[in-house]
């Protein structure tokens, strides 16, 4: 009992110098009503850890198996969209991007998404993405991009990623220095 005590000690402090004074019995009391309140959402904070370490488990994992933990993994977490995020992002983290796409879509199809996970949702869908725009966040990017393009002397994919970023961006007059590196290409 003496993870308890500290714990409902520690609950005192912190409601005296909040300015609120119980009793001596009431502070337990108070320390086991937060516990029961909190515990569901500890309990769903739990089941995303031992999500996240399947999923490490199953980088060494190979075929059927390394499926069946990663099905396991996405079950411990399903409805939960901090869970599913979680997930998502280990999964891209480890390179399975089949894994991140199923917890995406599950993601997706919650009711209740705030701005904040909506916001994630995005980024996610945009980490997906192979076409290096898609994870271009500014008009600036693509001009980075396009620069290295042409670089490398892929001037038809520049101007491609070009004319993409115009109907992205149609305002961005960051796009014309862009168009002049395509264009000093062309004429060397």
């Amino acid at each position: 009992m003496g993870g308890m005590g500290g714990m409902t000690e520690a609950v005192g402090q912190l409601l005296a110098a909040a300015g609120i004074t119980l009793p001596p019995w009431a502070v337990p009391a108070f320390a086991l009503a937060l516990m029961v309140l909190l515990l569901p959402r500890l309990l769903r904070n739990m089941r995303t850890g031992q999500a996240r370490k399947l999923l490490g488990r199953s980088r060494v994992a190979e075929g059927a198996e390394r499926e069946a933990i990663e099905a396991q993994a996405l079950a411990l977490v399903a409805g939960h969209g901090p869970g599913l995020l979680g997930v998502a992002e280990e999964a891209l983290r480890i390179n399975r991007k089949p894994l991140a796409r199923a917890a995406i879509a599950q993601l997706a199809q919650l009711p209740d998404l705030g701005p904040g996970l909506k916001r994630e949702l995005r980024r996610l869908h945009a980490a997906l993405q192979d076409d290096p725009l898609a994870k271009a966040p500014t008009p600036e990017a693509v001009v980075i991009l396009v620069e290295q393009l042409v670089e490398n002397g892929m001037v038809a994919e520049a101007e491609r990623k070009l004319a993409h970023a115009r109907k992205r961006w149609p305002a961005a007059i960051q796009l014309d220095e862009a168009a002049a590196t395509i264009d000093r290409a062309a004429s060397a």
